[in-house]
């Protein structure tokens, strides 16, 4: 190696070891267990995709992902562990989260839907909130789809299976 090279070559690595250097020992372990419960969602994201056949969506994996981040996060952060145990309890957390998604995920699903379920007509719905004068009951002429939105609909159901 020349001497002009050589010198360049430390410049370089010498600035990349004062950067490695002033990066806290805290902020490094916090980013190995966020990326272990990424990890973790990824695998059972990939498993799901495998069972199903069908890729799920980021609107549908995110919100678990992050939540799992904040507690992994949360107790990386107020624990002050090291990397090797930040990994361990990202992973954990992940598959926690994994665990409760395949034992309770029908419940949850299910639990959060029956309220959407009940319609403008359900004796509980409040009749002040009824502004279509039509005492909640829907009529055929509000509940048919045009034929554009059925078209549309139909196209993106072909693009989401060719995924």
């Amino acid at each position: 190696m020349r001497a002009e090279g050589a010198a360049g070559t430390v410049v370089v690595y010498s600035q990349f070891v004062a950067f490695a250097r002033s990066i806290p020992e805290g902020l490094v372990s916090l980013a190995v267990g966020l990326i272990g419960v990424a990890l973790a969602r990824w695998v059972f994201v990939n498993r799901e995709y495998r069972r199903v056949g069908m890729r799920q969506g980021w609107s549908e994996t995110l919100p678990l992902t992050l939540v799992a981040m904040l507690v992994a996060g949360v107790l990386i952060y107020d624990r002050q562990l090291g990397i090797s145990a930040s990994a361990f309890v990202g992973l954990g957390v992940g598959w926690v989260a994994v665990v409760l998604l395949d034992v309770f995920g029908d419940r949850i699903l299910s639990f959060f839907r029956s309220p959407l379920q009940g319609g403008p007509a359900d004796p509980r719905f409040p009749p002040q909130v009824d502004l279509s004068g039509k005492e909640g009951k829907v009529d055929s002429a509000m509940a048919e789809t045009p034929q554009n939105m059925l078209e549309t609909l139909a196209e993106i159901d072909r693009r989401e299976r060719g995924k």
